[in-house]
């Protein structure tokens, strides 16, 4: 799949509105909104060819330049059902730009490909033209150097407090972006920190090698700043930033978190917390978006320290309570770092309730026996604990879902399980259990009544309204929520609603090109959102409780944690929404007061190799998911699979070109037979995914057996490798011990 356009459309077409010609070598359509390019039938190796590259210029029918995020690719597989498509980023500003686009983490682009699409910009008309389309193994096409971000990295910039610049560019062609000279220019009131030169030399710029550069700068008076780059080379280049920095203060020195302030109004305010940041790796996937940095920065979590901060925070701004996403499978929990080792050592956690979402989807099965040991465990742990919230002296429950227990107990069974429920939380004297369900308008609202729910809720309803679009204004789906689905929750009247709220969703740190995102999510839009779910609950006359998702979802976009973008401004509109008579205050960062950094500790990224011959030292690695009793003991790193998706990861920063095999002595024991193991890795452009792995046939005979991947082999295995996951087996209940890991030449 290779096309030049010098003779002729070579069997491209349009399917729907517009026109299509070929001028100077190029293919040139006007199209109509919803028209898509379609290719001639192809035959494409999805295996060899995991990129899709061309050359391409838009111009939206407005004539209006810049980003829109809105194009398209679709294909079809010869042995998958329906359509596969990826999302772009498409700049519209009537140029040439090169596209490499990485289409072998998608699920679809498997086996042979047998044809092809591209709607160059959903839902707008627009005139494009292509130089030229190809399927390849790698990236193609001239160099063309751009700025991915251009940015101060400190959440809370002040006057007269040192800040650092950062200038990220990135390559979109394969061929070497050559040397050029980067000038900085400093607005008035800003001034170079010493030893830092306003001019650089950069030598090259690769696809798969970005290129990061940092300058530290000091404001001499508060408010704006613009800064600007210069780029002189083959191709001159510019970019500006502009940010505020805030007003000097007085310098203080706190030994400790400052005590809160709390306020409260006439609602119990719920904020949902997900404990998915102990490990420097998790961070990693976030820090691609600086926007979304907490003012805590890239924080240790499980630290009580961290936690009264946010227990600060929330307090000082109307919140109640925390709901902490909770993990269960067969009597083992996970991630509850951030609740018993935080939280619960906290000094200030007599002024912050919690209570638990059950995350019974990851993974989780329901029987009579573990519905009876996960009451006990909520009785015995956690509703005897004085901060846990209540409602009407009732602890509150969220599953978050209740599909997963229909499926493994039925209607009834659900409803025996929530009565069992309520009984032994009456037997202990700690309230009956109030047991809310995660649900939405419809059949499922019907079931969750007879599955004897006691309330309905929701985590977070992100597309509510918004059809097949994948770019959609944050304010839209939100004013939907009201008149779509909490209304007509209400009106059926089968239970009481506990309101969810959420301050966005952009998913793209976890989910890349494939990701869903709500546009301009800002406290006010959010402040606007929290007074309909006022008014819905006073009109409604449902209990005064409004949920949010999320405290600190960073990979999943919701989050009203203090961050870079809008720094508190999304507490500031639960402040104004829920205690309006509250009096003024000001907004500490750990900064102001002398402490921190809080940040994790970030692993060696130079090692390439890893012995585990010091016992308790995973040297990096940890268990993402699926895996209990994990330790380092005996020269090797040991753990007992929970689940049949189990898997350890370690953060790296290594160059693939210098490695060709991954090499590790392993032994599992218990392991089904035919099992097999694999190995994926993660870069800087590409995502773990299914193509960029190596699985292997797996030894299961308790014995130590050698294995060598040739991940050199695979396209894949390009750029900077930052993350390695080695799923050791897809069997519960196996042990495995891991001799050592090495990459080699």
């Amino acid at each position: 799949a290779d096309w030049d356009f010098a003779d002729g459309t070579q069997g491209w077409r349009v399917d729907g509105e517009g026109a299509l010609r070929t001028e100077d070598g190029w293919l040139v359509a006007s199209l109509r909104p919803a028209a898509r390019l379609i290719a001639p039938p192809v035959d494409v190796d999805a295996y060899r060819d995991v990129f899709i590259s061309f050359q391409m210029a838009v111009e939206t029918a407005g004539g209006r330049e810049g980003l829109a995020r809105g194009g398209r690719l679709f294909w079809a597989a010869a042995k998958r059902s329906g359509l596969g498509q990826l999302d772009l980023e498409v700049l519209c500003d009537g140029q040439p730009h090169v596209y490499n686009i990485p289409v072998s983490v998608e699920s679809h682009w498997r086996g042979r490909v047998i044809s092809l699409a591209l709607e160059p910009l959903v839902g707008q008309g627009c005139t494009v033209r292509l130089d030229w389309f190809r399927c390849v193994p790698r990236p193609t096409g001239p160099p063309e150097l751009e700025v991915k971000r251009f940015f101060l990295s400190d959440p809370l910039p002040r006057a007269g407090r040192p800040a650092e610049l950062i200038l990220q560019l990135a390559n979109r062609g394969s061929d070497l972006a050559r040397p050029l000279k980067i000038d900085l220019e400093v607005p008035n009131g800003v001034r170079l920190a010493e030893e830092e030169l306003a001019s650089r030399t950069v030598a090259g710029v690769d696809f798969h090698e970005p290129r990061t550069l940092t300058w530290r700068v000091v404001a001499t008076r508060p408010g704006p700043a613009t800064f600007r780059v210069r780029m002189s080379g083959p191709k001159s280049l510019e970019a500006s930033a502009t940010d505020t920095f805030l007003a000097a203060i007085r310098p203080l020195q706190a030994d400790y978190v400052p005590e809160p302030r709390p306020v409260r109004g006439k609602f119990d305010v719920g904020v949902y917390y997900f404990p998915g940041w102990a490990t420097w790796d998790r961070w990693q996937r976030i820090q691609p978006f600086p926007e979304r940095k907490p003012v805590l920065g890239w924080y240790r979590e499980g630290s009580p320290e961290v936690a009264d901060w946010h227990i600060k925070w929330a307090v000082e701004h109307g919140i109640t309570f925390f709901c902490y996403d909770w993990y269960w499978h067969q009597g083992q929990t996970r991630l509850t770092h951030a609740l018993e080792d935080g939280l619960f050592h906290a000094r200030y956690r007599r002024l912050l309730k919690f209570c638990l979402l059950w995350a019974n989807h990851a993974p989780t099965r329901h029987t009579e026996e573990d519905n009876r040991k996960v009451c006990q465990f909520w009785i015995e742990n956690y509703f005897r604990r004085p901060e846990y919230y209540k409602v009407d002296g009732r602890p509150l429950v969220v599953i978050f879902s209740v599909w997963a227990m229909k499926r493994d107990l039925g209607i009834d069974g659900t409803r025996e399980a929530i009565e069992l429920w309520h009984r032994m939380t009456r037997e202990a004297g700690v309230g009956e259990v109030l047991v809310a369900g995660c649900g939405r308008p419809g059949q499922v609202l019907d079931e969750m009544k007879r599955m004897g729910f006691d309330a309905v809720t929701g985590y977070n309803w992100p597309k509510c309204g918004v059809g097949d679009r994948n770019f959609v204004p944050y304010v839209e789906v939100a004013r939907r929520q009201f008149d779509q689905w909490w209304i007509p929750m209400a009106e059926a009247a089968s239970m009481p609603v506990l309101v969810p709220t959420s301050p966005g969703w952009d998913s793209r740190p976890w989910h890349g090109r494939r990701a869903f995102v709500q546009t301009d999510r800002t406290p006010k839009a959010f402040e606007e959102h929290l007074r309909l779910a006022k008014r819905f609950v006073e009109e409604t006359n449902q209990p005064r409780v409004v949920l949010i998702e999320a405290w600190n979802e960073f990979g999943e976009g919701s989050y009203c944690e203090p961050h870079k973008e809008f720094g508190f401004g999304h507490l500031d509109a639960v402040r104004r929404v829920f205690c309006p008579d509250a009096a003024g205050h000001v907004d500490l960062a750990p900064a102001d007061v002398g402490l921190g950094p809080y940040d994790v500790g970030r692993p060696p990224m130079s090692r390439d190799a890893w012995e585990f011959n010091t016992d308790g030292d995973a040297e990096g690695w940890t268990a993402s998911m699926g895996l209990a009793d994990v330790t380092v003991a005996g020269g090797s790193l040991q753990a007992r699979t929970t689940g049949r998706d189990p898997a350890f990861s370690c953060p790296v920063r290594l160059p693939a070109r210098l490695y060709r095999t991954v090499e590790l002595r392993m032994a599992v024991t218990g392991a089904r037979p035919g099992d097999s193991a694999q190995l994926f890795w993660s870069t800087r452009l590409t995502a773990t995914s299914e193509p960029a792995s190596v699985r292997f046939p797996l030894a299961a005979d308790g014995r130590m057996h050698n294995y060598r991947l040739k991940v050199g082999e695979n396209s894949l295995w390009r750029g900077t490798i930052t993350g390695l996951r080695l799923d050791p087996c897809s069997t519960e209940n196996a042990q495995v011990a891991i001799d050592w890991v090495r990459l080699n030449p």
